[in-house]
């Protein structure tokens, strides 16, 4: 029983990874869809379902799991869906249909120093207007201010990866952080 009921539970946190991973997909912060985690789940929700020996609250609890991940399985595949239809429409249209346009690069920290990923990121701030409060700033100073925002962000929502992008509004460049 214990054994069962530990299953469920990280079946459960399986589902609330694969909610995220969807979002952070569907926001275009992931190129591919999870669906490995996906079948994975979808396997796993399948084997338990012929269980036969369960108790009544267990049951009632693995039916509960199970309809919230078919329910999350149809929001996700309207939203790929519409996704779909919406980047087939452009391909039909040459390309003057609006369809999820990658606008801006995002870039994912977990300590604030990836020394790539902060140049990718220092180029396109140059590119958009490479000032802040109207003064050039040099890599160098660029640098520590993403490694400290990265790091304040970090411990103020207890996570372990920071994703910052360079947004341009009017003549200026502006630096947005979120945690992930």
């Amino acid at each position: 029983m214990e054994d069962l009921t530990e299953r469920l539970k990280v079946l459960k946190e399986k589902i609330e990874e694969l909610r995220v991973k969807y979002e952070n997909y569907f926001a275009g912060f992931e190129k591919l869809p999870p669906f490995k985690l996906h079948d994975e789940i979808s396997k796993e929700i399948n084997s338990l379902m012929g269980k036969t020996l369960m108790s009544y609250g267990l049951q009632y609890l693995l039916n509960q799991i199970a309809q919230r991940f078919r329910t999350y399985e149809s929001l996700w595949e309207k939203q790929m869906k519409r996704r779909e239809e919406g980047l087939l429409n452009m391909k039909r249209e040459g390309g003057r249909a609006f369809a999820f346009p990658q606008t801006r690069e995002f870039f994912k920290f977990s300590s604030g120093n990836e020394k790539d990923e902060l140049k990718k990121l220092y180029q396109d701030f140059v590119k958009n207007s490479g000032k802040i409060a109207g003064k050039t700033v040099s890599f160098e100073q660029f640098e520590r201010y993403i490694s400290q925002q990265v790091n304040t962000l970090k411990k103020k929502f207890s996570c372990s990866l920071v994703v910052v992008w360079v947004e341009k509004e009017g003549d200026t460049a502006k630096i947005k952080a979120k945690p992930e």
